[in-house]
């Protein structure tokens, strides 16, 4: 039966590649629009999960514009300290710093190669001296569900000098040690490693828009330091990044002394920038829903055509098989295989099509969510898809076949 079958996809040639394109096209957009979907939904639970805090308490600070940048460092310290200072504030900011370079590990040859490899086909492939590190305020990590707490970030005393504490991520641990010390190449800030992070997530910040999540097994974490918060170069860039917990009367207190600073800033709760994000990007997932639905029953019914003038030419070689001994039940059942064959060859390509789109992205964490989606949920749900596609298509065809009568079959052919 399989090689009846083979040699019908071959002496039907035009057709196979006509069915196919249909179902890769069809199958491509399905993986899209369910990839999308579920990444989407997936992605603002991860983000609510990872705030220890209702959302609703919490706001996300924003810039217009900032009049005097060079005092912007001491200035936006200070009004943080105020809301640190009232009861039950927090106000903290983070920022992930990229290519970040240490003296000891410029020459450590293993901390390179690891390198070498984690970040080949990436931006940082030409860097592999170097490291990404997230500085955040110890303050903001009691915003968060997180393995650290403030006292993780105090400055550590050895052999009668200070060093600021730092946390390596899981892929480091071995080629550096705890107790090791590493000094910024840039700042010449000292640093003692006091422990691994494991399997811990961070916001990126390569794409604030979403709060897309980032893992920190192949980071560094610091804490910023008392210069690190009066240098308006490095605070800067953590606006967007800026989380405050406090009251309403305290988020407007916030935004005047911000004014009086010459800052335009603007706030917003976390849930509220999460509801707005949703609505404007839920249209665009409605349309792709859509769209797949359009071309999947366009391609279903052109598939149907199809095999239905297919069918119906074939009367003569269904009579020949009939004669032969075949049942018509047989003729049904090859007819099945052939296209469930032809189903599952487009499903692999356009979920390889699908897959290199999205291991394609720039944006790591938009990168790894999505994959893995790809590769559950959507996997899953595509192949009710197939499923339901086949059942469709070989519908009408096969009742077709089915009324024709065996022995006028026979019949004609002879």
């Amino acid at each position: 039966m399989i090689h009846n079958i083979l040699l019908s996809i071959w002496h039907n040639k035009i057709r196979t590649l006509l069915i196919l394109l249909l179902l890769i096209i069809s199958y491509f957009l399905c993986f899209l629009s369910f990839t999308n979907g579920f990444s989407f939904t997936t992605h603002i639970n991860k983000v609510k999960e990872k705030f220890s805090v209702d959302t609703k308490d919490i706001y996300i600070v924003s810039a217009y514009n900032i009049e005097d940048t060079d005092n912007f460092g001491n200035d936006i310290t200070e009004i943080k300290k105020y809301v640190n200072r009232k009861d039950e504030c927090t106000a903290g900011a983070y920022d992930i710093v990229k290519s970040n370079l240490y003296e000891e590990l410029e020459s450590n040859q293993d901390f390179i190669n690891l390198n070498m490899v984690a970040y080949a086909n990436s931006s940082m492939a030409a860097y592999p001296k170097s490291v990404s590190v997230l500085f955040i305020d110890p303050e903001l990590t009691e915003l968060l569900s997180t393995e650290f707490e403030p006292n993780n970030f105090e400055p550590v005393t050895k052999d009668g000098e200070i060093y600021q504490p730092m946390y390596i991520g899981r892929d480091f641990d071995g080629i550096i040690n705890k107790g090791d010390i590493l000094t910024d190449s840039y700042s010449h800030i000292k640093y003692i490693i006091k422990g691994v992070v494991t399997d811990e997530e961070w916001f990126a910040d390569d794409d604030p828009v979403t709060l897309s999540m980032t893992s920190l097994n192949h980071m560094f974490v610091v804490p910023f330091t008392e210069k690190d918060m009066m240098d308006s170069s490095i605070q800067l860039p953590t606006l967007g990044k800026l989380f405050i917990k406090c009251d309403t009367d305290t988020a407007n207190q916030f935004l005047e002394m911000s004014t009086q600073k010459n800052m335009k800033l603007g706030i917003i709760t976390v849930d509220s920038y999460i509801k707005k994000w949703k609505d404007m990007y839920g249209d665009i997932l409605n349309q792709n829903i859509f769209l797949a639905v359009v071309v999947s029953v366009c391609s279903a019914i052109s598939i149907i055509s199809v095999l239905c003038v297919s069918v119906i030419l074939k009367k003569k070689e269904y009579g020949i098989r009939i004669a032969f001994g075949s049942s018509m039940n047989q003729i049904l059942l090859s007819y099945a295989i052939e296209m469930n064959m032809l189903n599952i060859i487009s499903a692999g390509i356009a979920f390889a099509l699908c897959y290199n789109n999205y291991a394609s992205h720039t944006l790591d964490s938009f990168r790894s969510i999505h994959l893995t989606t790809l590769c559950t949920y959507s996997l899953c749900f595509l192949l009710l898809v197939m499923i339901i596609m086949v059942l469709i298509v070989l519908l009408i065809p096969s009742i077709l076949m089915l009324r024709y009568q065996p022995a006028i079959l026979i019949k004609e052919e002879e």
